[in-house]
């Protein structure tokens, strides 16, 4: 089994290698515009807060890879689509707990 580049093997485990702080630097402000750009788009249906954990996810998923910049708008789209639908879903819940404590 071949290991990723962005790992290196220790004596027990698997750690993920640091990026070079350039690209660190540069994954963390583009990350950062795409959530902002999100949080816009959602905010009547999402909490920023959700939004951007939801991009810190992409982000770390993003980093394991070889291709960062090529992933991650698809990977934060797959996570603010997943995080829209549990916060969907948990508003559902609360409305139907809701409206049958009070009937």
């Amino acid at each position: 089994m071949m290991t990723p580049p962005t790992f290196r093997r220790t004596q027990h485990t698997l750690r993920r290698a640091a990026l070079p702080r350039i690209g660190a630097t540069r994954l963390r402000e583009r990350a950062g515009r795409i959530a902002a750009d999100l949080s816009a788009r959602h905010a009547r249906v999402l909490p920023p807060s959700f939004v951007r954990q939801a991009v810190d996810d992409a982000e770390a998923l993003a980093a394991t890879t070889g291709a960062v910049e090529r992933v991650l708008p698809g990977l934060v789209r797959e996570k603010v689509t997943e995080a829209r639908a549990w916060f969907s879903r948990q508003q559902d819940i609360l409305e139907r707990s809701t409206f049958s404590f009070s009937a």
